[in-house]
């Protein structure tokens, strides 16, 4: 958006993670925007843990400061109350946010291409905006303007029982994580617990300053939640905070947790049932039919709530803004909102309902194994029902464990565990190494698209080191567009082959150094399949790639060429150009 054009007023309601990154995106666009955030203070602590993309959210917001994340083996980690401060930081800092705390948002009137939206905050007072977006989570109010026929989650029968604890207030003698520690899912009687790592309440990320983040799925609770008033029919009401959970409850999750999950979860989950900070969350579902009416917009939970059984919940989030910033972009005043808006909705629609379908058949099957497994620890010896896809910490401790069948069980997690992190490692290097067979392929086949797909939006190409050597000026390449319709251009006719050795990667959560030799051999159009044409172009070049995981998918950020050797005649390479 230019100085010249109409400028837009943004109201964002919900200064949450989703809501102050769509902030921080849209003023990156010249909207002036104002946060309306219902708690009057920030959360020294809580909120639980949540995994990161990393890369996704630097895409999104433009930041250029580090989140406080922990980088795990699996992926980044961090906890909502530091992530949300840092980010409310990075808005506040900008002279085109503005974050105000306490009213909540409690009416929007949606307008159209002719009339701007009306916000209503709880103190009376109406804010006239260009464009509406509802961050304000799973209970949204925001959601009631943009489908009035289906404004409310509904509660999908599992409540999660969340904690963090410091490594610091773990009994004495307690074996750490290691450092690199991957996520945990574990599985008895009807339960299902999620453990990993995030940074301590300060940040911290080394070994003994970490906090132990916990998630403990329960089917039971229903009846629980009906007597407190936190649940009506199927809508949720609300939460059931710290410290009120009642002492026959308390009590059996400590007898359970201390006869059956695993060291060091085990003390954590008795040190946080003993403080009182462990909180309640009920999982609810909200499939939408809708993303957008008039100027507004929603986004997040708001959007599409669905279970951390499939996760992804803030990255799904990040999927919304970006959306958004592209269908907003270059707008020539505030009446084009309405129709960039559809456009938005007609993007994210289809994956939105997806992730939540997928939620909703995965808690279905969730519930249907729960209901054929018993809650008394003493029951679990006849159930061959304990299983985990990681492992605790191993320790040099002496071993205090009695029960034979405990001492296997922690054993067997153990090769497990080692399993998975050989997994995640393959994994994440099989899709590195097939970024950079497609960018090569891609070039060898003239294929833009499967060029494209190895490529960020944001990526460089510098073969200025390469070219060089040969006598050659060629210019750095980008954005995407550019190196794909350059290359494309340049290479796509010739006749070549590039052949890919040596890769060496390094991954650090969701980014790698990837190192690589490439050798290409050029020939003009129709010319390499000939014995009498000898006039090529052999170069042996070296990739130095910078990469991202963009969705679920690895991509070049910036890729440096330079030149080993070369054998032929140089203006092949340009003989297009």
């Amino acid at each position: 958006m230019t100085a010249s054009r109409t400028p837009i007023r943004a109201v964002v309601a919900g200064g949450s993670l989703v809501g102050l990154s769509a902030a921080l995106a849209l003023s990156r666009l010249g909207i002036d925007v104002t946060v309306f955030e219902r708690t009057p203070a920030r959360a020294a602590d809580g909120g639980g843990g949540l995994g990161v993309s990393t890369a996704l959210l630097r895409e999104v917001t433009g930041l250029a400061a580090a989140p406080p994340v922990l980088h795990g083996a699996d992926r980044d980690t961090g906890a909502w109350h530091l992530l949300q401060a840092w980010l409310e930081d990075q808005a506040v800092a900008h002279p085109g946010i503005r974050v105000g705390r306490g009213p909540a948002v409690v009416a929007v009137l949606p307008g159209d291409a002719d009339r701007g939206a009306i916000v209503t905050t709880a103190d009376g007072a109406r804010h006239h905006a260009d464009l509406v977006i509802g961050a304000d989570g799973a209970r949204s109010t925001v959601r009631a303007t943009v489908d009035p026929g289906q404004p409310d989650a509904r509660y999908a029968g599992v409540l999660l029982w969340r904690t963090l604890v410091a490594e610091r207030d773990l009994p004495p003698g307690t074996p750490l994580p290691r450092d690199g520690e991957p996520s945990r899912e574990l599985y008895a009687g009807p339960y299902r617990l999620v453990t990993y790592l995030v940074p301590g309440p300060a940040g911290e990320t080394a070994v003994g300053g970490r906090r132990l983040n916990l998630v403990w799925y329960d089917p039971e609770q229903r009846d629980l939640l009906h007597d407190r008033g936190l649940l009506d029919g199927d809508l949720v009401r609300g939460t059931l905070a710290p410290g009120a959970l009642p002492d026959r409850v308390r009590d059996r999750l400590a007898a359970f947790a201390g006869a059956v999950w695993p060291s060091p979860w085990r003390e954590a989950l008795a040190v946080a049932l003993a403080t009182g900070t462990v909180f309640g969350t009920p999982i609810v579902h909200y499939r939408p039919r809708s993303l957008a009416r008039g100027r507004v917009a929603l986004a997040g939970d708001a959007a599409h709530a669905a279970s951390p059984m499939v996760g992804g919940g803030f990255r799904q989030g990040l999927y919304d803004v970006r959306a958004l910033t592209r269908a907003l972009g270059g707008l020539a005043g505030p009446a084009d909102v309405p129709a960039a808006l559809a456009a938005y909705a007609g993007d994210r629609l289809g994956p939105a309902a997806a992730h939540v379908q997928a939620s909703e058949r995965a808690t279905a099957d969730y519930l249907a194994w729960a209901a054929t497994r018993t809650a008394e620890p003493s029951g679990l010896r006849n159930q061959q029902d304990f299983a985990t896809t990681s492992h605790q910490a191993g320790s040099q401790a002496k071993d205090t464990r009695s029960h034979p069948r405990e001492i296997w069980k922690e054993e067997v997690m153990a090769i497990i565990g080692i399993e998975e992190r050989a997994v995640h490692a393959i994994t994440a290097r099989a899709e590195i190494t097939d970024a950079i067979y497609r960018y090569a392929a891609g070039l060898d086949l003239g294929d833009a698209t499967l060029l494209e797909s190895a490529l960020t939006e944001d990526a460089v190409v510098d073969l200025t080191s390469a070219t060089a050597k040969l006598g050659l000026d060629f210019p750095v390449l980008a954005p995407r567009d550019v190196v794909v319709g350059a290359l494309t251009a340049a290479v796509g006719p010739l006749d070549t082959s590039h052949s890919i050795t040596n890769i060496r990667i390094d991954i650090t959560g969701d980014t790698a150094t990837t190192r690589c030799y490439a050798q290409a051999n050029h020939y003009l159009p129709g010319e390499g399949p000939r014995p009498d044409r000898t006039r090529h172009a052999l170069m042996m070049n070296r990739y130095t790639a910078e990469m991202v995981r963009v969705e679920e998918n690895w991509r070049i950020r910036r890729l440096l060429i330079d030149c080993a050797w070369f054998d032929g005649d140089p203006q092949v390479l340009v003989a297009l150009v």
